[in-house]
């Protein structure tokens, strides 16, 4: 049943349609881009308030009918709008709108009670597509309410309509955070990217029992219009930002004064906590009567609460894009009788080689996995013809080439209660050639995967990277290039390949003066501890001043415990895992965890057991360098057969090492070094194909490998060279090629940096303007021929100028004016 919340007026609404993602779901939606505005594009200031409910892209306000909240924000407004606004059309008129129960049905189980998430409807939205409302008979497939909730849609004309409607990709808004906010506004306002017209976006809360409503004060802005301050502590319902006022204003401490910085709940902290001024937009699924025609502003107060405390769900926002219109490259046909769609998982396959059984690649339906409930294939009728868009198989079959494409049936019927037949198959190319499969009628099998093929030749346009030469950089200076290509299916997606080669370390166990980590949260199961460096860290081409090290065996480079329990989960999450596993640290036992920073090195030890044995020895070690060097150290005798895993991953799926000594039965004495490649540390590109950053090394040359992938997921690689630019001749004095610091001025932090020409020892120490010694970073130290970069945070000093001195030797030394301003 679905739960139900009271508005003032006493009237039940339902609620209780969000489901929570599954721990799987989870790491898909941790991995969603982070929305971050075109720093390049968007300069104008924001607005005090905007408000899309009001555009032409925006749908009427309705009401839900069952637990189809989540379909309603995500489908029924959020799709509705972007691609109204995408095409130019107006969401008023029926033909342009689009039902968000086509989604809902397939994900209900066939029941009214059952809820879902956004996630899951535009991950049907961005593989299959969306029908238009005339195709699906309206909002809601039937008015019937013995049907509305168990209907699909059938005819295969609908679904390839459907197919043109796509989503594009899912982007995450967090916004917990003042910056993070001002991130949501910007999309609301502009996309982000300077459009004239912005975005919406959804999100989830609770809704019951605790949520607090009111209405704005009086001799406010929008006084008397309904304000929701506080959230239920369990999530339970899906909603719909359409904007936000920066002057709405709510008392929440009573005291008669709206403020934003002041501490007004107690926690010494002034956060948004204690914001009493600003509000978003939200547009509810509970018709008219609710709020003010359907709306009420949500105070910004609510976003700095996790859910548990009242706030939204993960504090975060989500939102997409979507295409103008959409055009498969391949498309399935399949008619099937069947009395109980629930045993039935339909996919599609490929297979290279023309005369297989079965497919060497599939492709999964996750409309059409056991799904819709125990209920004949449409519904009302065992018939259904259907239509899927296996476009992503492409990518798995070489151009200009002949492939079997196979639909696939896989039955799961424990009682041999069922029976039934695929009618017929056939699969169309872009150009609208047909091939049906010669065999009809064919009986699928009990318990079994049912296969029918067809064998078409396969051509496709590949995408090309144009660019045959990159402009050079000077170092220092910020660096901008837009890559250019050809062919393929917009949108691209362009990355770097950062390739780290493996060999055997010989070099003994660490040891040394180390010092015992302090868990920060008294956790030794799954703690995770923040570390500064003395260094900056190179990693996957980007720099890091700290890292944070989880009692789990690895290190990462986020506040974020990462539960890495395969390979898979190594490869998606950025990470260095010399041995990442579920370890637990008794201090009785004497285990613990141990740092040793050095100005060129950092060292973790872990002396841990495992979660299931408290005895079990796990004792390992993991060295980075600030060349980007990676070291794993294993102990002698660790205990056998345990589950670990061991890689870097640079989290994007792409950039990755599983090392060759992951997961052997006996990892006792296995060592292994990862070498960074010789890279343009600093420089970056984005999905968009933006190559940017900064880079501080001078006359240097490198390879730049780069791939591109396209929609279709159809990729191609191409190696580019780029240069950076001499140094200045004043620049270059004895045994140094620089010494500088960057950024200078600098507010709490900057970077010294310095080349040596020959190793040697070596002293650096900073001078106060009075010439008395403020600090030594290090006194005759030795140091290898270089590039070297530190850190300095003078956290104790005053604003002035400051002298860091470099020191041979043989006395020689050399000058840095540095200027402090706080």
């Amino acid at each position: 049943m679905a739960d139900h919340a009271i508005y003032p007026s006493g009237d039940p609404l339902t609620s209780g349609g969000w489901k929570e993602p599954s721990p799987e779901q989870m790491k898909m939606i941790d991995s969603l881009k982070v929305f971050k505005p075109d720093k390049f594009i968007v300069k104008d200031t924001l607005p005090d308030s905007v408000d899309n409910s009001i555009s032409v892209y925006f749908r009427p306000v309705f009401s839900q009918y069952a637990n189809e909240c989540a379909q309603a924000a995500g489908v029924g407004y959020t799709f509705t709008y972007e691609l109204n606004r995408m095409r130019g059309t107006n969401a008023n008129f029926n033909k342009n709108q689009f039902p968000h129960y086509f989604t809902y049905n397939f994900l209900n189980s066939g029941s009214e009670g059952e809820g879902s998430n956004y996630f899951d409807g535009w991950e049907i939205l961005k593989r299959e597509g969306c029908p238009y409302n005339q195709d699906y008979g309206g909002m809601v497939p039937t008015d019937d309410p013995d049907l509305r909730e168990i209907l699909w849609m059938t005819g295969y004309d609908k679904y390839e309509r459907a197919m043109e409607n796509r989503v594009c990709e899912v982007i995450a808004l967090p916004c917990g955070t003042p910056e993070g906010l001002d991130d949501l506004k910007r999309w609301l306002f502009d996309h982000g990217n300077g459009s004239i017209y912005g975005g919406v976006a959804v999100f989830s809360a609770g809704v019951l029992y605790t949520w607090q409503t009111d209405t704005l004060h009086q001799n406010t802005p929008h006084s008397g219009e309904s304000v929701i301050t506080k959230w239920h502590t369990t999530v339970n319902h899906a909603m719909t930002i359409a904007g936000y006022n920066d002057s709405i204003r709510y008392d929440y401490n009573g005291d008669g004064r709206f403020t934003n910085d002041l501490d007004i709940n107690g926690d010494l902290v002034v956060d948004m906590k204690d914001w009493e001024i600003g509000a978003l937009l939200m547009v509810n699924s509970w018709g008219y009567t609710w709020g003010d025609n359907g709306r009420s502003w949500v105070m910004y107060n609510t976003l700095g609460y996790k859910h548990w405390e009242g706030g939204i769900w993960t504090q975060t926002a989500h939102a997409i894009n979507t295409f103008d219109y959409y055009t498969p490259l391949l498309k399935l046909r399949a008619e099937i009788d069947y009395p109980d769609r629930n045993n039935l998982k339909i996919y599609a396959g490929v297979s290279s080689d023309s005369g297989s059984f079965k497919p060497d690649k599939i492709m999964d339906c996750l409309m059409l996995d056991h799904a819709g409930g125990n209920y004949p294939m449409s519904g009302d009728s065992s018939y259904i013809d259907i239509g899927l868009d296996i476009t992503s198989l492409i990518a798995d079959i070489e151009n200009n080439s002949v492939a079997e494409i196979f639909l696939c049936v896989a039955e799961r019927d424990s009682f041999f209660t069922s029976v039934g037949k695929i009618i017929s198959m056939s699969v169309t190319d872009e150009w609208g050639n047909t091939v049906s499969c010669a065999e009809t009628n064919l009986q699928i099998a009990d318990n079994d995967t049912t296969y029918l093929s067809v064998v078409l030749p396969v051509y496709y346009n590949t995408p090309l990277i144009t660019v045959s030469a990159l402009p050079e950089i000077i170092p220092e200076e910020p660096y901008f290039f837009q890559m250019i290509s050809r062919g393929g299916r917009d949108p691209y997606n362009w990355n770097f390949i950062i390739d780290y080669t493996e060999n055997e370390n010989t070099n003994d166990f660490p040891s040394g003066e180390f010092t015992a980590a302090v868990l920060p949260h008294n956790n030794p199961d799954n703690d995770i501890i923040p570390v500064e460096l003395e260094f900056r860290f190179p990693f996957f081409g980007n720099f890091y001043d700290s890292v944070f090290v989880s009692t789990d065996g690895y290190i990462c480079f986020e506040n974020k415990y990462y539960y890495i329990q395969d390979e898979l989960s190594l490869i998606e999450n950025k990470v260095i895992a010399p041995h990442a596993a579920e370890l637990t640290c008794y201090p009785t036992n004497g285990d613990g965890i141990y740092f040793l920073s050095a100005i060129n090195f950092f060292t973790v030890i872990w002396d841990s057991a495992t979660r299931t044995d408290s005895f079990a020895n796990i004792k390992f070690a993991c060295r980075i360098y600030s060349d980007g060097k990676i070291e794993f150290f294993h102990a002698d005798y660790i205990t056998e057969g345990a589950d670990w895993y061991s890689g870097i991953s640079n989290g994007d799926s792409k950039n990755y090492i599983i090392s060759g000594i992951s997961g052997i039965y006996d990892p006792s004495g296995k060592n292994i070094t990862l070498n960074a490649p010789d890279f343009p540390n600093g420089l970056a590109i984005n999905g968009s194909g933006v190559l940017s950053g900064t880079i501080h090394e001078y006359d240097k040359s490198w390879i730049l490998k780069i791939r591109i992938t396209d929609w279709n997921g159809i990729s191609s690689e191409k190696e580019i060279g780029i240069s950076s630019s001499t140094a200045m001749e004043e620049e270059t004095v004895s045994d140094k090629d620089f010494f500088m610091n960057f950024p200078n001025p600098f507010n709490s932090v900057t970077e010294i940096r310095f080349s040596l020409n020959q190793s040697g020892n070596f002293s650096l120490i900073i001078f106060n303007s009075s010439g008395q010694i403020a600090c030594k970073i290090f006194d005759n130290s030795f140091l290898k021929k270089g590039t070297h970069t530190l850190v300095w945070r003078p956290e104790n000093y005053s604003s002035g100028i400051y002298y860091s001195i470099l020191t041979d030797g043989s006395g020689s030394s050399f000058c840095c004016k540095m200027l402090l301003l706080k």
